[in-house]
């Protein structure tokens, strides 16, 4: 019997280490790591990092196979071939390397600030927008994530099964000030969401 775990989570923090700029586990795997176990199986493995250091991480990931996304279509991520809105994915692959393959998503920065690409007005300081692990049993220690109620407005346009699941298995562990940040940005982008009912309510 198959045992979910954070193996492949710390596979990734053993690649990142000592890329020097901001970057953070994204999707379902982030909502995980927030709440400190693993509440469902992962189709895929995703990290964020921002515009204005694709160079950098290029170059961080030279063992790697790069792609990127260009009119929907995956090519080949090349030195000098830069990736701009609305384009902003792109993919790692490797025969030897674990994780095998994983996926990078870009994301604006103005100064210290993280930017919505979907939402330019909506924006956090980088410093609030990344969560890091605690030591806790089976939970990687220090590995950076997207903040919850970030990652679940991401997850909001979608409501697939499995981002319903994410929003449960948060709620409950998020602050008062996270559910009102996500309550007031769904009103705003999502305007008659079913979360925010559920965010209105006192816990």
């Amino acid at each position: 019997m198959h045992v979910p775990s954070f193996d492949s989570i710390v596979d990734l923090a053993r690649v990142m280490r000592g890329y020097p700029h901001p970057w953070f586990i994204s999707g379902g795997w982030a909502i995980d790591l927030f709440v400190g176990r693993v509440t469902r199986e992962h189709e895929d493995l995703e990290v964020g990092a921002c515009f204005p250091h694709q160079d950098a991480l290029r170059g961080h990931l030279s063992d790697w196979r790069l792609a990127r996304i260009r009119s929907d279509a995956w090519e080949s991520w090349q030195p000098g071939d830069t990736i701009a809105l609305p384009e902003f994915q792109a993919q790692a692959r490797s025969d030897r390397l674990a994780p095998h393959v994983f996926d990078i998503f870009l994301n604006p920065l103005d100064g210290d600030d993280w930017v919505s690409r979907r939402h330019p007005d909506l924006r956090m300081p980088m410093a609030e927008l990344v969560g890091r692990t605690m030591a806790r049993a089976d939970v990687p220690h220090d590995v950076p994530y997207l903040v919850p109620e970030v990652q679940l407005l991401y997850k909001a346009k979608y409501h697939r099964p499995k981002d319903d699941a994410d929003f449960d298995a948060a709620v409950g562990h998020m602050t008062r000030a996270r559910r009102r940040w996500l309550r007031d940005a769904l009103e705003v982008h999502h305007p008659g969401d079913p979360w925010i009912q559920e965010l209105r309510r006192p816990r």
